[in-house]
C-alpha cells in the first residue's frame, strides 16, 4: 500500500487560508497510502492573489483593487511572503509546471492521480475565461493510472452548456469521484452514470490534536493577543450584513473583536485587525477564541475543529457549502440569514457533547476515511 506513487492537483497556490490549509489536509491525508507530491502546476489566474498589486486596464473594479492594494502594501507584502514560505515548507512539491509539462511528469511518477477539494470545477474560480480547466479534471497523465476526486467542489457554479461535455466526458474516466456538497452527489450521478460520494472537507480529516502538532508555534503577537478573551471575526465574501452581528455579539458578550482580515475597508469595529497571519496564526487564533463570527465555509471547518462557539453568517448565494456542512452536524440554527433575526441568536454557546456535535463529525469523518480507503487500496 506504501509504494503507491500519488500525483495531488489542487488550489494550493493562492493567497487565501482555507485554499492552503485544505491542500495541505488532502496531502497528509493520503500519505497513508502512499509517496504523496503536490503538482505544482502554473495556474495564473490562482496565482495573481500573489501579485503585490492587482491591476486589469479593462476593469474599472481591477483598477480600484489595485488601489486597496497600494494603501496596505506592506502588510500585504508581509502576508503574502509567509503564504509563499508555508507552501515551499509544508508542501512535497513538484517542480514548477505549465499545462503542456503536466502530462509528461504525471506520466513518469504516479500510479494514482487525485483531484481536490476546494473550487477546482468552478471555471469562476480557475480560469479567466469561464472555462474549466481540465488539469482538474486529470486530463493528464497514463491511461492506467487510478483518477479519483476527492471533495472536489463546484461552489456556487452551475453547469452550462459550454462546459458539460468538457465536464461529462472527463469525470467518465475517473474511477472513483467524491464531492464536498451534498447536493452536487446526484446531479453528477445522474450527468456521469456513476456512483458520486459526499465527504468531508479535508480540513476535518485532521483533527484539533494533529492540526497544532503540524502547526506547534504560537507567535508572540498571538500570545498577547490571547491574554484576554476575545471574539474573533474571519470573513472572506465579505458580507455588509455582519457588521451588524459582529457589534451585536461584542455588546452582548463585552468582549473585544480581533479580526483577520487582510482588506482595509473599515466596516465594522475591531480592537485588533490582523492583515499579515501566517497560516500557523490563522490556526491558534482560531484555537484560542471564545467565541467565532465568520462567513467564511473554512472558517465554520475551524470553529467545528476547535469546537467553539460560533455564528456564520449567511454569503447569500455562496452559501451553499456552510448550509450543508452544517446540516450534516446538526447545527443549522447556528447560520444567520439576516439582522432581521439575529436577536433570536441571543444563546451564543455550543454543548459539543449534549449535541452529539463531535460524534457526527467523527462519523462523517470515518466514512470519508473509508472512501479514501477504498479508492486507494
Amino acid at each position: 500500500m506504501k509504494n503507491k506513487k500519488i500525483g495531488l492537483i489542487t488550489i494550493h497556490r493562492a493567497n487565501n487560508y482555507g485554499a492552503f490549509l485544505q491542500a495541505f489536509a488532502t496531502q497528509e491525508s493520503l500519505k497513508k497510502y502512499g509517496d504523496v507530491e503536490v503538482i505544482d502546476y502554473r495556474n495564473e489566474k490562482l496565482e495573481s492573489s500573489f501579485h503585490l498589486i492587482r491591476f486589469n486596464i479593462t476593469s474599472i473594479k481591477s483598477g480600484l483593487g489595485a488601489v486597496k492594494d497600494l494603501l496596505r502594501i506592506i502588510p500585504r507584502w508581509r502576508v503574502i511572503r509567509k503564504f509563499k514560505l508555508d507552501i515551499v515548507n509544508k508542501f512535497n512539491l513538484t517542480p514548477r509546471l505549465n499545462s503542456s509539462e503536466v502530462d509528461n511528469y504525471a506520466n513518469e511518477k504516479f500510479d494514482v492521480l487525485v483531484s481536490g477539494s476546494d473550487q477546482i470545477w468552478n471555471p469562476v474560480c480557475v480560469s479567466s475565461n469561464e472555462n474549466l480547466d481540465t488539469n482538474y479534471l486529470l486530463n493528464f497523465g497514463r491511461n492506467d493510472s487510478k483518477r479519483i476526486s476527492y471533495a472536489s467542489s463546484m461552489g456556487a457554479f452551475e453547469i452550462d452548456t459550454k462546459n458539460i461535455n468538457t465536464l461529462k466526458k472527463s469525470l467518465t474516466s475517473y474511477d472513483h469521484i467524491s464531492v464536498r456538497e451534498i447536493e452536487r452527489k446526484t446531479e453528477i450521478q445522474e450527468l456521469v452514470g456513476k456512483d458520486v460520494t459526499h465527504v468531508l472537507d479535508p480540513t476535518l480529516l485532521l483533527s484539533r490534536d494533529e492540526w497544532l502538532s503540524r502547526f506547534p508555534e504560537e507567535t508572540k503577537r498571538v500570545k498577547q493577543i490571547s491574554n484576554n478573551k476575545y471574539i474573533l471575526f474571519y470573513s472572506v465574501p465579505k458580507v455588509k450584513k455582519t457588521r451588524i452581528v459582529v457589534e451585536y455579539f461584542s455588546k452582548l458578550t463585552g468582549l473585544d473583536v480581533v479580526s483577520i482580515d487582510q482588506d482595509i475597508y473599515p466596516y465594522y469595529r475591531a480592537k485588533t485587525k490582523i492583515r499579515d497571519a501566517s497560516v500557523g496564526e490563522f490556526l491558534h487564533l482560531f484555537k484560542n477564541a471564545e467565541f467565532i463570527i465568520t462567513d467564511s465555509f473554512h472558517g465554520v471547518c475551524f470553529s467545528l475543529i476547535f469546537r467553539k462557539n460560533f455564528f456564520a453568517v449567511s454569503p447569500g448565494k455562496l452559501s451553499n457549502r456552510i448550509v450543508s456542512l452544517l446540516d450534516v452536524v446538526g447545527l443549522s440554527d447556528r447560520l444567520i440569514y439576516g439582522k432581521e433575526n439575529i436577536n433570536s441568536h441571543s444563546d451564543f454557546s455550543i454543548d459539543y457533547v449534549a449535541n452529539n456535535v463531535s460524534d457526527k463529525i467523527e462519523s462523517e469523518r470515518v466514512k470519508s476515511k473509508e472512501f479514501l480507503d477504498l479508492s486507494l487500496r
